[in-house]
């Protein structure tokens, strides 16, 4: 772009048709990066919800490897929580658990297990960590405004494995 000089001030100025073009270029390139920066914020939502699930994984484990005593991840309609199996008569798990994670709405999370590894009607949103660290093999999928993902863990390990992973 070229400065112009004023014949008046002897100041050096743009014109309004080159402010305008900048004030377009501009214009267009936000509308081109603004998809891809809403798509990068979901993306690190939907992680952010798949690492604080992973590290509730992580933390049912070694409790449950802590304290030689069964552990539990409870899956509720607001909240995602642990407890100790040697609290359970206590009243624990009802009150308050030991980690949570609280979940927004439209947020859900679905639990399957092997047809012979199904709970009572009671209890079946529970999943189980023993004392030696293994865990009952599940399929754990999520679903919220940032999108879904679904990971099935291994029993032996408890680790995940992510089968799914999808933004909206």
């Amino acid at each position: 772009m070229v400065l112009k000089r004023s014949s008046q001030s002897g100041k050096k100025a743009f014109t309004l048709l080159e402010m305008v073009v900048v004030i377009a270029l501009t214009g267009l390139l936000l509308g081109i990066a603004m998809p891809s920066i809403d798509d990068l914020w979901q993306d690190q939502a939907l992680q952010a919800k798949l690492d604080s699930f992973n590290k509730i994984v992580r933390t049912a484990q070694s409790l449950a490897h802590d304290r030689q005593a069964q552990t539990y991840v409870t899956f509720e309609e607001e909240r995602v929580f642990i407890y100790p199996e040697i609290e359970e008569e206590e009243g624990f798990a009802a009150n308050r658990g030991l980690k949570f994670m609280a979940l927004g709405e439209k947020e859900l999370f679905e639990m399957t297990k092997p047809y012979a590894l199904q709970d009572a009607p009671t209890r079946k949103n529970r999943w189980a960590f023993w004392p030696t660290g293994n865990c009952e093999p599940v399929t754990i999928k999520y679903s919220g405004p940032s999108g879904t993902w679904t990971q099935i863990f291994d029993p032996l390990s408890a680790s995940g494995r992510i089968t799914e992973y999808e933004l909206p």
